[in-house]
């Protein structure tokens, strides 16, 4: 569930976005200062990632994730009681940081409990609870919206709920308890892939939240609802494919894995760029989807087998760092194609999705399965 928290820091006000943009109205380019809601938090994430993971690697885990779910519950919330929105502003960004102490916490603290086939099965279920928090947290803001713009901003209320749970349940892992004695080398080759898989996937990830909307509704002239149903619909196969990670991959080798995840995320993306009625929009995004769904795990798994365990917290801080600065780029880079159609957009991004799946397809030969990296 700590996972989750990442996409509900976001997902939870999005539906309200415009009746905020109508109650500050009076504000200049209150239209543009609106959508910093969402911007300003992942900033946040982006600064305070490698902060939180050089913390958590010197002070322990357990700490940090008490304060930053402490900070997360009040600055979200705060959304309720405040009535400036450059105050409101001000909290999504501290809300970002505490964002990145949660996070970074929850992923290595399933890579510290957990070993082998559970540590695998563990970082599937995360991958899930993501997707399905995302869902649950854009539906509920969707229906709190309707009593008012404010009503949204409780759900964070659920953080402190949730931190009794951390307080009676979460303890310290042992390999925190231990002194450091020998340098830390950083596998800085893997560092970089990693860093730049994540970047690439969430990239395409934050096209299909910001750009499809207006894509089907200008080439199908869909409404609100269809269009947050098959959103759903491909965030519910994600789902799906995070649960049963371990199940699909373990006998696969880690290069079969990953194309597999770009060639999925490809062709759906592809599909969705050459979509002309509302069932062929639906069946690209549920195609790409199912690579959505198994990225993240195979990518923090992966990662986290081949780092020392004493930098489990800054090389994932700056993991955490990448996924967010993506999805904070993604606008900026997709505007000035805009021009040339959405359609231009999804394509070309497709297209390049699935080129780096065929890259995997040629690069794998002679390469361990996933199970017998996670056994050594």
């Amino acid at each position: 569930m700590l996972a989750s928290m990442s996409i509900v820091a976001g997902a939870a006000v999005t539906a309200p976005l415009p009746e905020i943009s109508e109650a500050f109205a009076h504000l200049h380019n209150a239209d543009l200062l609106v959508k910093f809601i969402l911007t300003t938090t992942s900033i946040g994430v982006v600064i305070g990632a490698p902060i939180t993971g050089y913390i958590m690697d010197r002070s322990g885990r357990r700490d940090l994730l008490i304060y930053s779910m402490i900070i997360y519950g009040i600055s979200g919330v705060s959304g309720y009681v405040l009535d400036s929105l450059y105050v409101i502003l001000i909290f999504r960004f501290i809300l970002g940081l505490s964002v990145s102490g949660i996070m970074t916490a929850s992923t290595a603290l399933v890579a510290d409990y957990y070993e082998g086939e559970m540590r695998s099965k563990m970082m599937g279920y995360s991958g899930a609870f993501v997707a399905f928090g995302g869902m649950v947290s854009v539906s509920l803001g969707g229906y709190l919206a309707e009593f008012g713009w404010r009503y949204p901003f409780l759900l964070y209320l659920f953080t402190f709920v949730l931190l009794f749970g951390v307080i009676y349940f979460v303890n310290e892992p042992e390999i925190m308890l231990k002194k450091i004695t020998e340098k830390i080398k950083y596998p800085l080759k893997h560092m970089c892939i990693a860093y730049g898989l994540t970047f690439i996937i969430q990239l395409s990830f934050y096209l299909i939240v910001l750009q499809l909307p207006f894509f089907m509704e200008e080439s199908i002239n869909s409404s609100s609802t269809e269009i947050g149903i098959a959103i759903a619909l491909s965030n519910l196969l994600g789902g799906a494919a995070s649960i049963n990670f371990r199940r699909i991959h373990d006998k696969l080798s880690t290069r079969t894995f990953f194309a597999i995840i770009f060639l999925s995320m490809g062709v759906g993306m592809a599909i969705v760029g050459m979509a002309t009625a509302y069932s062929h929009f639906v069946v690209g995004l549920i195609v790409m989807g199912f690579g959505l769904g198994l990225s993240m795990p195979q990518i923090n798994l992966w990662l986290v087998l081949r780092i020392p365990e004493h930098a489990r917290g800054k090389i994932l801080g700056g993991l955490t760092s990448t996924y967010f600065l993506a999805r904070f780029i993604s606008p900026l880079l997709a505007d000035p194609f805009i021009q040339f159609g959405f359609s231009y957009i999804f394509i070309v991004d497709g297209i390049l999705l699935t080129l780096i799946g065929f890259l995997f397809v040629v690069l794998n030969k002679n390469n361990k399965s996933n199970e017998e990296l996670i056994n050594e």
